[in-house]
């Protein structure tokens, strides 16, 4: 039991489940459709369908992952994995019409934005759904969507792939100027002292990739979203 289901304790093995519940409600947790009352056939989902879920359909909402979350700890805003994993439950299942849910896990401080991405919420699940995957899964949704605003995380990918795609090895210099831009100042001191070590290579210096061309083709082949 961490700090914070320390701090919500009510007596022995049981504790305040309120935040959770309430950002639980918050992602629109149940098929959102409209469908007919009497059909006159089932409402088939193939297998294919079905696998896109992603075993996310079988989180028991035991909140482990959600009190195992560092930014849960230190934010009152942060919805937290848990709820990711539901929103992206719905949100993959075909059946769903919902129109609001990615925007609201779009939300700086309180969205998937913020994940710090520590793999915590993946050791504590019990179910082995790996909560983190499903965040990944909901940042392609929200690029592929066109709902991604530009922010220090957005940016972060669209820089990654950038550098990627430009040299077949990371830029790591390149990436922070580009993820931050007007925040890049404060970065400064800390960047001159790694320099001076060898730790950030100026863009001159970057060696490209010998697989450059397989590297562009896989990039080009994969990405479906929209930066």
């Amino acid at each position: 039991m961490n700090h914070l289901s320390k701090k919500r304790a009510i007596k022995d093995m049981i504790i305040d489940k309120a935040d959770f519940w309430e950002k639980h409600e918050a992602v629109t947790p149940y098929l959102d459709a409209e469908l007919d009352e009497n059909p006159a056939s089932e409402n088939l989902v193939t297998p294919v369908e079905a696998d896109a879920l992603d075993e996310a359909d079988l989180c028991i909402q035991c909140g482990a992952c959600h009190y195992a979350c560092p930014v849960v700890e230190i934010s009152d805003d942060f919805m937290g994995p848990a709820a990711f994993a539901a929103a992206y439950r719905f949100e993959a299942d075909v059946r769903d019409g919902n129109e609001s849910r990615l925007t609201d896990v779009n939300q700086m401080g309180s969205g998937v934005w913020d994940c710090v991405k520590c793999f915590e919420c993946a050791e504590a699940c019990p179910k082995e759904i790996n909560p983190i995957e499903k965040i990944g899964k909901l940042h392609n949704m929200l690029f592929q969507s066109g709902k991604a605003d530009s922010n220090i995380a957005t940016r972060h990918a669209v820089g990654f792939e950038k550098s990627m795609k430009k040299n077949g090895v990371l830029d790591e210099g390149g990436l922070v100027l580009y993820s931050e831009l007007a925040g890049i100042v404060k970065h400064v001191p800390v960047a001159l002292k790694m320099f001076t070590k060898g730790k950030i290579v100026p863009p001159w210096g970057i060696t490209k990739s010998q697989n450059l061309d397989e590297i562009q083709k896989l990039i080009q082949s994969s990405s479906t979203a929209k930066f």
